[in-house]
């Protein structure tokens, strides 16, 4: 649970009493200031003491009778329905799973540092030592048999399954960066799309599926000073007349 979102859902530190009177529920274990004496709030000690939750999030029943018995006698009707729906949102929000960034299993971190750092600009963000974030919003971690209990003959290098998805303003400047690093397998040469994208896909040193294109922009850019209308350029790129146009608007 977030520090000032309580059991029930309560946004603590919104409340007058707060850091006052009060500390939160969370800090006082449900026997705040407005509770029976010595005795937990009727919500806290339903959902923590006598179920084991750690919000009303895990039960079903929300909102209940506890709730409703729990109601602020001043507020109106509309208001105290109001309260309930900000509740039910903010537990919504902090039970949330979202979404942080893709980990790739690799066998010696540091080789793989240098080779994202190299060919992509990645630059590294937050290293655990294993456990490496880049800039990009993806991350490395070497001893993944360990971390996930898999056994090392089930995890399978060059899958085909996924890639990662690069796009360069300077496809030729990237080709020559490649030259460069012989030692880099490519699944295939540059090629061009039926969308008019160029790209090239390889291989990391863990044998990791990357492609990288071409910039649509830079395309539907090109094809516009070429002469071509947003119209024509959209469908040759196959993208949107509305990204075109952000484009031709200089907006991408």
């Amino acid at each position: 649970m977030a520090s000032d979102i309580s059991i029930c859902g309560a946004d603590c530190s919104v409340c007058g009493c707060f850091d006052t009177l009060c500390k939160g529920c969370n800090f006082h274990e449900g026997r705040v200031f407005h509770a029976p004496e010595g005795k937990a709030c009727p919500i806290y000690a339903c959902a923590a003491e006598e179920h084991g939750y750690k919000s009303c999030a895990q039960c079903a029943k929300r909102p209940c009778a506890v709730w409703q018995s729990t109601r602020d006698p001043s507020l109106s009707d509309a208001e105290f329905e109001k309260t309930i729906q900000d509740r039910l949102a903010n537990l919504r929000a902090v039970s949330n799973a979202r979404y942080q960034c893709a980990l790739l299993a690799v066998q010696d971190v540091e080789r793989s540092k240098k080779f994202y750092g190299e060919l992509f600009n990645q630059h590294v963000v937050l290293d655990l030592g294993a456990n490496v974030t880049f800039s990009g919003g993806f991350a490395i971690q070497q001893y993944f048999s360990w971390l996930t209990g898999i056994p090392e003959d089930e995890i399978h290098a060059k899958s085909n399954n996924a890639e990662l998805y690069f796009e360069v303003q300077d496809f030729d400047a990237f080709l020559a960066l490649l030259a460069a690093h012989p030692e880099v397998q490519l699944l295939h040469p540059p090629k061009t799309h039926d969308w008019k994208q160029r790209v090239v896909r390889l291989y990391d040193p863990d044998f990791h599926l990357i492609e990288v294109g071409e910039s649509m922009a830079v395309i539907a850019r090109r094809l516009l000073d070429e002469g071509l209308s947003v119209e024509e350029t959209a469908a040759q790129i196959q993208h949107p007349v509305a990204f075109v146009r952000a484009v031709a608007e200089n907006k991408l």
